[in-house]
């Protein structure tokens, strides 16, 4: 469970860095580091899938965590970056922090 939460903790500082590139307007660099966020997004939901498995206690919104990052690929799609990163660094890391708390 610790290395779940310190996953998650990681994943939060990664999305604030890079949230901070994008409104820097370091885009190229932005959108780079933003592809290893994805990447750790992804590997994070596949751990706490197993997680809630295991611990039927443990409450996520599945269905706030897909529309929230539905949000965010329809920013990408729009090329809008700040909407982005707003999405991210606001709606997407509350959820990874009331996931860590839940733990």
């Amino acid at each position: 469970m610790e290395e779940l939460k310190t996953e998650i903790d990681d994943l939060a500082i990664e999305i604030e860095k890079n949230c901070d590139l994008f409104y820097e307007q370091q885009n190229a660099d932005a959108l780079e580091g933003f592809l290893k966020v994805i990447s750790g997004v992804t590997g994070l939901m596949d751990k706490a899938f197993q997680y809630k498995q295991e611990h039927p206690d443990f409450a996520f919104d599945e269905k706030q965590i897909t529309e929230t990052l539905n949000e965010a690929a329809d920013a990408l799609q729009d090329t809008d970056l700040v909407l982005l990163a707003d999405i991210m660094q606001y709606d997407f890391s509350d959820i990874l922090r009331n996931m860590s708390q839940t733990m």
